[in-house]
């Protein structure tokens, strides 16, 4: 048996649900979660947030994927994600909330920092610090602690935009120097697929799986991540 965990992340389907089967049948296989951080509607479509999601959880189904952590993107209803996540064992919505996998503890936090395109599910950075950092207070093992986010942290490579500016959250970026998580996973950025550190924290944003961007990672001794996409 392997001694790594290992963890498919999405990010912005977007509404291409149709390369979740490619996605899986690819890897499923090999994976013990997925972890969706969030834009599973199309833009300004957030009442078929529910739709989507349900078609997510019948995919993984056929193949046998055991749970899906998710957290909704600026453009979802988060409401949906809370509704699927009660009627059903595969997903579950971690939106201030956490969920524990052996000695690994997810906690998520969705939606966006304020956008200039008023979106559907966005937030102050002012709230998201406050209820990321009463969520992870209450947390008593924090040794092993992976963020799941929707929007990246701020002033990093996963959170540049075109023309060269940073939009990731502020309030992000301060949970990462306060309460040092070993991980953070998170979209939003399309054009900012990578892998980034800051300090011991490593950052993955996948690249929206509308384009078939998805990564992996292991948990171990290491963590190791790889960018992958299918055609």
């Amino acid at each position: 048996m392997s001694n790594f965990i290992n963890i498919i992340v999405l990010s912005d389907a977007h509404g291409r649900l149709d390369l979740i089967e490619k996605i899986l049948n690819d890897v499923s296989s090999e994976i013990d979660l997925v972890v969706y951080c969030g834009d599973i509607a199309p833009y300004r479509q957030h009442l078929d947030t529910i739709n989507y999601i349900t078609k997510f959880i019948k995919y993984a189904e056929r193949f046998n994927i055991s749970k899906i952590l998710a957290v909704p993107g600026n453009v979802d209803d988060p409401r949906h994600y809370y509704e699927a996540s009660m009627n059903n064992n595969i997903f579950v919505n971690i939106h201030e909330n956490f969920y524990t996998y052996k000695e690994y503890v997810f906690v998520g936090f969705g939606g966006s920092n304020i956008t200039p395109f008023n979106t559907f599910f966005e937030n102050t950075e002012d709230t998201i610090e406050k209820k990321l950092v009463a969520l992870l207070e209450n947390i008593n093992n924090r040794n092993k602690l992976i963020l799941v986010t929707h929007v990246p942290p701020y002033n990093t490579k996963c959170d540049v935009i075109y023309s060269g500016q940073h939009i990731g959250s502020t309030a992000i970026r301060n949970i990462i120097e306060r309460f040092k998580p070993i991980l953070i996973l998170s979209g939003h950025v399309h054009e900012s697929r990578c892998v980034d550190r800051v300090d011991n924290t490593i950052i993955v944003n996948p690249g929206p799986m509308s384009k078939g961007y998805y990564a992996t990672v292991k948990l171990g001794d290491t963590i190791e991540v790889a960018l992958n996409q299918i055609y």
